[in-house]
């Protein structure tokens, strides 16, 4: 049983591993704790000091809102230096930030800076307030519109299947052999034309007469009688066509 001794001592190098990792990280967050906060340059994170050069370098330039955003990555890299969180707020408010100055300014005087710094914060604070209260408030949004009401859905009316009518009956008219005065007109104009055609015929008759007369007289004669007979046999057929 040789094996139980070389178990119990991987047992304990691996517990004394454990603690030593343990207790490392615990004196790690004691020398944390107990590193002094700093109101006063430099940085001792040399990638936050850089932040903070490069960020005084755009707030001579006058460019505020770069300079705001290299003090706030200092501080997120070493926040310890309080000092960054002054100028990050005097950079937010010369930038027009106000409300984002007056956080850092308070979480600077949550550290209990010295006198002269917190007094230079609090008349930070008091001036972004004076400008926060000229702002105007937010609008709120307005609330979407209603939806139109449903129509109600109105049933198809029925269709009503059309009823055949009868054609009306007309009187029927009589046929043309049996209206009297109908063939008594066509009767007369029968006769007025035969009659005019006769008048015509004995009209020219007359006119060929005078043509080869044996007298004067004869010749006057005849030359009247066709005249009267063609103005007989033209109010005959007149007549015929009017009937």
């Amino acid at each position: 049983m040789s094996w139980l001794p070389v178990c119990n001592a991987r047992a304990a190098m691996s517990w004394l591993a454990a603690a030593t990792i343990v207790a490392s990280l615990v004196v790690f967050q004691a020398q944390a704790r107990a590193e002094p906060v700093r109101f006063e340059p430099p940085s001792p994170v040399a990638a936050a000091q850089a932040s903070y050069l490069r960020g005084k370098k755009y707030f001579e330039a006058k460019q505020y809102s770069a300079a705001a955003d290299e003090f706030a990555a200092a501080y997120q890299l070493d926040p310890r230096s309080k000092f960054l969180l002054f100028n990050l707020g005097v950079a937010r408010r010369m930038a027009g930030a106000c409300k984002e100055a007056i956080e850092a300014y308070r979480a600077l005087l949550d550290a209990s800076p010295p006198k002269q710094l917190a007094d230079n914060a609090q008349v930070g604070i008091e001036r972004c307030e004076k400008i926060v209260a000229t702002l105007p408030e937010p609008s709120k949004p307005e609330p979407p519109p209603e939806p139109p009401p449903a129509k109600p859905v109105l049933p198809e009316p029925a269709v009503t299947p059309p009823v055949a009518t009868a054609a009306p009956v007309t009187e029927l008219s009589a046929p043309w052999y049996r209206d009297r005065t109908g063939n008594l007109l066509m009767l007369g104009g029968g006769l007025s034309a035969g009659a005019a055609t006769v008048l015509y015929v004995l009209a020219r008759r007359s006119g060929d007469a005078t043509t080869s007369p044996a007298s004067l007289e004869d010749y006057e004669a005849n030359r009247v009688t066709a005249r009267r007979l063609q103005v007989g046999s033209t109010i005959t057929g007149v007549a015929a066509v009017r009937r």
